[in-house]
């Protein structure tokens, strides 16, 4: 049924739905999955190739973690006889795979991903695709040598929302589009950032580039959603011409907690990106779309994503988060049937050249102490958070302007845009 359906709907749509209607046929080989990372974010994984894998065919053959005791179901691996390795050499010099999943740290992503693709396996990276430009090239370089996918696990370009929301830009329905802008508040606790050596960093002790930021972790995803509604084709970003990046901080760690972005496009959209793990309170992903002749909007919370047309006619496209599984099974289906992901490598590259970009600004500023409040909250921990700071980038957003555009916003520094690509 899923294949007869597939023949009839368009490429990404038919994609969608033989994840979603697939049902097991025996003839067809399972695709043989090594999940890298079995603990945190991975944790997901092993809940959806365990508890849903004989549905989709695919099947969990090995595990890769040196910490694989802070697994919650490492029971249920062992008892469904997956072995446990210490690193993807160990596992690659006795099994293959054709597929990696790779969940690790981001200054793991690159090696790792290298290492599967050499090994003939396809592979599906979660975000951010890596660190630096450098590292994302020669991922490129790395999947078009092996000829295997490399997708990047952005889950609202697998959404079907967000795809139907694409196809429409592209066809011309809302006219040309113009600004671009998301806001989110997203706090967090001390633990947050005393959870692993690599968190708040930019680099490590041993040179490694890590790059952790709310831009380039936990709210990645709203920031290459912009971009990837920008682009060209299906499978695009953004062409991204420079990048003006307020950079601040008020929890006591390396890198940024508050990112201001103005983004600019070859083709003359502007794109605003406006997050921080400093507000007291939470709030978003909040983000308008303006195009010539029609606005779409969501904030989280509503039932869906809205076009509103300038002759007050509205399309509602539903939620833009679907289901957390269906980048898998669309990436199990793509091994199977050579069909392009819609987000690649190189399609996640925009955002970690935004990344990259931002962090060869200017410095960062600290909020100033006068301003820092600590919020205890057991026994989750103590938010540190920045007072008013909410309020400025709801007017930020409001306004499409960065912090020190406002005119009365004493600690905001301005930041000189730079030229990418």
């Amino acid at each position: 049924m899923a294949f007869w359906l597939s023949g009839f709907l368009p490429s990404w749509l038919g994609g969608f739905f033989l994840s979603a209607y697939t049902f097991p046929i025996m003839s067809i080989r399972p695709v043989d999955i090594v999940l890298v990372a079995i603990g945190g974010y991975g944790v997901n994984y092993v809940n959806h190739l365990l508890d849903h894998g004989d549905a989709h065919q695919a099947r969990l053959v090995g595990a890769v973690d040196p910490f694989a005791t802070n697994c919650p179901r490492l029971d249920d691996l062992k008892a469904h006889g997956v072995p446990i390795f210490d690193d993807l050499d160990a596992f690659y010099a006795t099994r293959n795979a054709d597929l990696a999943v790779i969940s690790s740290p981001i200054h793991f992503h690159a090696p790792q991903a290298i290492a599967a693709l050499e090994h003939g396996s396809h592979v599906l990276c979660e975000k951010p695709a890596a660190a630096t430009m450098d590292e994302v090239q020669r991922m490129i370089h790395a999947a078009d040598d092996a000829k295997r996918m490399l997708a990047i696990g952005y889950q609202w370009s697998y959404s079907p929302a967000i795809l139907e929301l694409k196809s429409h830009i592209l066809a011309g329905r809302f006219g040309r589009p113009r600004v671009f802008r998301n806001l989110v508040g997203w706090p967090r606790l001390d633990r947050y950032y005393a959870r692993a050596n690599w968190a708040g960093r930019i680099q490590l002790p041993d040179g490694r580039c890590v790059f952790d930021s709310p831009a380039n972790n936990a709210t990645a995803h709203f920031l290459h959603n912009l971009l990837f509604l920008l682009g060209g084709e299906m499978h695009t970003a953004a062409d991204i011409a420079t990048v003006t990046a307020e950079r601040y901080r008020a929890k006591p760690i390396e890198n940024y907690d508050t990112a201001m972005f103005r983004i600019a496009t070859h083709d003359g959209v502007m794109v605003y990106f406006y997050t921080s793990h400093s507000t007291h309170e939470q709030f978003g992903p909040q983000f308008e779309l303006q195009f010539d002749d029609a606005i779409v909007r969501f904030t989280h919370g509503d039932e869906s994503m809205t076009a509103t047309f300038t002759n007050g006619t509205t399309h509602r496209y539903g939620l833009p988060d679907y289901k957390s599984d269906t980048k898998l099974w669309r990436c199990v289906d793509a091994v199977r049937t050579g069909e392009q992901v819609p987000c690649d490598i190189r399609t996640a590259s925009a955002q970690t050249l935004c990344i990259d970009a931002a962090q060869r600004s200017r410095p960062i500023v600290d909020f100033p102490v006068a301003l820092l409040r600590d919020d205890s909250r057991p026994p989750e921990g103590v938010l540190r958070y920045v007072e008013g700071l909410a309020d400025v980038m709801h007017r930020c957003f409001e306004a499409d302007a960065l912090p020190s555009e406002l005119g009365d916003v004493g600690w905001s520094r301005p930041a000189e845009p730079l030229r990418v690509g």
